[in-house]
């Protein structure tokens, strides 16, 4: 009888265990859109300057909606990285412009659900520099004279101290 009695109470308590389980099935028709519960989504962008070098930790990445001019923003790790996904609200379908410190960039994100992951690496102007980054050196001797045509001239990143 107590086997009985206990087998019982487990098949019971076997079907409450189901039933809650079924009430936290969702099922696609239940969605109003897919672009909502996309969480694999994700954009992450590397920006660095002209010279190679990483944009600053302090600097913010956004990403503009072309259809309603809402912005998502963040700012980028010191490796100049920064990454967008759902939880931020990127959405597949939707074209973003990609903006660094307020300066547009020649560039569209649109992700769809082949794409949903895409990672780019940008070149950045340098604050008031354009592209290309052209400079004149007039080099002399320490005496004052001109150096003869075809002098090479090696000029040093003053950040890692390499020659150029």
């Amino acid at each position: 009888m107590k086997s009985k009695l206990l087998l019982v109470s487990l098949m019971v308590s076997g079907a409450i265990l189901v039933g809650t389980n079924q009430n936290s099935i969702v099922k696609a028709d239940d969605l109003s859109s897919t672009t909502e519960v996309n969480s694999g989504v994700s954009f992450t962008g590397i920006f660095r300057y002209t010279n190679g070098l990483p944009i600053e930790s302090s600097s913010y990445v956004q990403l503009k909606n072309q259809a309603n001019n809402e912005t998502i923003s963040k700012t980028v790790n010191a490796s100049g990285a920064v990454t967008f996904n759902a939880t931020d609200g990127l959405k597949t379908g939707t074209s973003y412009e990609v903006i660094v410190n307020n300066q547009k960039l020649n560039y569209t994100l649109q992700l769809s659900s082949s794409n949903s992951n895409i990672s780019k690496t940008f070149t950045v102007n340098l604050p008031g520099a354009e592209l290309p980054l052209t400079y004149t050196v007039n080099a002399r001797y320490t005496n004052g004279l001109p150096l003869s045509e075809g002098t090479e001239i090696k000029l040093r990143n003053l950040t890692d101290r390499s020659f150029n």
